[in-house]
């Protein structure tokens, strides 16, 4: 898997995609800024292709929108808000959804 990131500047409010962080010079930079949260892509795509990335909100099947999450050293999201039950991602279970915004910014 490529290791791909994005930052996201709560100052500015801009995502700034992996093409422009590129360098790891300009990475390890923005992770020594306290305005700056970068976020990793998890390696899979949703059913139209997007990459997926930690923080972003995705639609289930049952049109739930939820945060896309590092827990337990794999990434996923809580199937169930109330007690909390982590699903980790399959390539499977990425055809069936659909990245419509991240936790910075809805779309």
């Amino acid at each position: 898997m490529e290791l791909k990131f994005r930052a996201y500047s709560t100052i500015t409010e801009i995502m700034t995609n992996w093409q422009d962080i590129e360098d790891c010079r300009n990475l390890q930079k923005l992770m020594g800024l306290n305005h700056v949260v970068v976020t990793q892509w998890t390696g899979l795509l949703d059913k139209n292709g997007k990459e997926i990335y930690e923080g972003d909100l995705i639609k289930t099947l049952d049109n739930r929108i939820l945060p896309v999450i590092f827990k337990e050293g794999c990434f996923g999201f809580e199937n169930n808000l109330e007690n909390k039950q982590f699903a980790y991602f399959t390539k499977a279970l990425t055809t069936a959804i659909e990245v419509v915004g991240n936790i910075y910014k809805i779309k």
